[in-house]
């Protein structure tokens, strides 16, 4: 009896020992097979990660190149811009090819939001490129085609007095009116400047430009009460000295210039305090920089996405050999010990 059940006790351990090896054998493969897959599908998110990062780098030379267009006017800056869009569209084409696109439903809704953003950026940018330069700078207008020529007048005339101002013997602070032109003229330049600087602001920020604008107003009075004293001095000297014709065609252009400077200067103090700046050159904030900020905001998700993709199928693969390796030694100590205790 004893003999046959150490023959029963043999075969059932021979069995296990034959299961064992059998699940040893196609766990390796099982277990191997686990892990080229995890290391194909990490390859692929990698190459993945690696084209959304390609298509970054044009994407921030789009925004770079728009900034400076819209800064500095010149039209020879956006001549790249076209092709930098068309060189996004065609990563993207690429991106969209690729098998574990092809297959992800989530990355397909991105790729289909990107295509909706870039095709919407090219349009506004479009848009953009055809107007002027008056349309996108009213101020601009009103200080190259009405400002300059009027300072250029005025200029001149004080330059015409200076160079009769022994034989006036009058107006003290004479030397003064070109340094108050000048003072004028920066704080203009600062309000012009600094609604060029909101293009670039990341966030909407109008106190820059207020404080410049407040600057220019109180100049403003001043200026303009100094340059009426002027006038008021010149039209008495007019009208009460016997002059030079050179001289008193001089007063009489700085007087009339002057006129027309203030008017002028009173029209952009009004454009500036108006809210239509805002809206003129607020384009680029409206329209093309949200645009930018969500190619942006896709690219990063994908990458995110992509990350967590890779991390789960890695831990997966690490759990199933773990588990695998679990069994198989479980089997072999018990098959082993059983051997050894029959």
């Amino acid at each position: 009896m004893f003999s046959s059940l150490k023959s029963l006790i043999l075969i059932v351990g021979s069995i296990v020992l034959s299961i064992v090896i059998a699940i040893a054998y196609y766990g390796h493969f099982l277990f191997q097979e686990t892990i080229l897959y995890s290391v194909e599908n990490t390859q692929k998110q990698q190459e993945l990660n690696r084209i959304i990062i390609s298509m970054k780098y044009p994407l921030t030379t789009i925004e770079g190149a728009i900034y400076n267009y819209l800064i500095s006017l010149d039209e020879n800056d956006k001549k790249d811009i076209p092709s930098y869009i068309n060189e996004l569209r065609t990563l993207l084409t690429n991106f969209k090819q690729k098998e574990l696109i092809i297959k992800n439903k989530v990355f397909q809704n991105h790729i289909q939001k990107l295509e909706i953003n870039i095709q919407e950026l090219s349009q506004s940018f479009n848009t953009l490129s055809n107007f002027s330069r008056e349309d996108r700078y009213p101020f601009t207008r009103i200080i190259t085609t009405r400002l300059n020529p009027t300072n250029d007048l005025l200029n001149k005339s004080v330059q015409i007095l200076k160079s009769a101002q022994n034989e006036l013997k009058i107006i003290k602070g004479m030397e003064n009116i070109e340094l108050e032109i000048q003072q004028l003229h920066y704080v203009l330049a600062q309000a012009i400047n600094s609604t060029r600087l909101l293009f670039v602001s990341k966030a909407e920020i109008f106190g820059p430009f207020e404080a410049t604008l407040n600057l220019l107003l109180q100049n403003q009075t001043v200026y303009q009460r100094l340059l009426n004293d002027h006038i008021q001095l010149f039209e008495f000297y007019l009208t009460t000295n016997k002059l030079d014709l050179e001289v008193e065609e001089a007063i009489s252009t700085f007087i009339e210039a002057n006129k027309k400077r203030n008017a002028l200067v009173d029209e952009i103090v009004n454009d500036l305090k108006s809210k239509q700046w805002r809206k003129d050159l607020g384009f680029m904030k409206a329209v093309l920089k949200p645009q930018l900020f969500a190619i942006q905001a896709e690219f990063n998700l994908m990458e995110r996405r992509l990350e967590n993709l890779t991390s789960k199928n890695t831990k997966q693969a690490k759990d199933t050999s773990n588990l695998l390796m679990q069994f198989l030694w479980l089997f072999t100590g018990m098959t082993i010990f059983t051997i050894i205790l029959f």
